[in-house]
């Protein structure tokens, strides 16, 4: 049986793969359980990046997303036990780290550097005023 979702190259890179559907991400998720292999495949042959297009939708449900983490492997990290700031843990589905740059799970801007200009009025790039 055919998969319902294709699976290529990245374009441009040397490693990576897409997998594009039309399904609701429901639907390829089951569909994905029912032949893990196959994701599991893609994985592998991207050197371990694999982008999936098409499934917006996972973040409406992201019960989803930790059952598609399961196809790789049945230890899916809760980050409530860990030393992940409370307000990068997914709210409703602890095993999902949020990396974002919205509230509230963005972090705090640096602070400024000493002095804060340089002398021509110029934020600091480089040593000795920007250490890091």
């Amino acid at each position: 049986m055919p998969q319902p979702w294709t699976t290529t190259a990245l374009p441009g890179a040397s490693f990576g793969k897409a997998i594009v559907t039309d399904l609701p991400a429901a639907a390829f998720v089951a569909a994905a359980e029912a032949d893990a292999d196959c994701l599991v495949a893609a994985l592998a042959d991207g050197h371990g990046l694999m982008r999936l297009r098409g499934l917006g939708a996972l973040s409406e449900e992201p019960e989803l997303l930790l059952r598609l983490s399961r196809l790789f492997g049945d230890e899916v990290e809760d980050y409530r036990t860990t030393t992940t700031p409370k307000n990068m843990v997914h709210p409703d589905v602890p095993q999902i780290f949020v990396v974002s740059n919205t509230p509230p799970f963005s972090r705090p801007p640096p602070a400024r550097p000493e002095p804060p200009l340089t002398a021509d009025g110029a934020l600091p790039v480089r040593f000795p005023h920007r250490i890091g």
